[in-house]
């Protein structure tokens, strides 16, 4: 199924039309990632199931900010934590 289609958008990753349609931040995909790896981090007996409830919960919380960065540093530093993070599992 061509999901851009279904949505009358200009052809795109079903990731990209998917932020679209849900009005998702650009680093939607970020926050997403480096809330996980604070929580593995931080030993969670965590399910994934889990995970993704609980960041639902916060993402539709009124005046939510789970994926608005306080400054560019800090949104740098996700990044950075997710390279850091991808290199240790490849390296396993």
């Amino acid at each position: 199924m061509k999901l851009y289609e279904v949505f009358s958008l200009p052809e795109a990753d079903w990731k990209v039309v998917i932020a679209k349609v849900l009005n998702l931040s650009e680093t939607i995909d970020i926050a997403i990632w480096d809330l996980w790896i604070k929580f593995e981090k931080k030993k969670y007996e965590y399910t994934i199931e889990d995970y993704a409830s609980d960041f639902i919960d916060q993402y539709y919380k009124e005046d939510s900010r789970v994926d608005v960065w306080q400054s560019e540093e800090q949104l740098e530093l996700a990044k950075r934590r997710i390279v850091e993070y991808n290199d240790m599992k490849v390296s396993r």
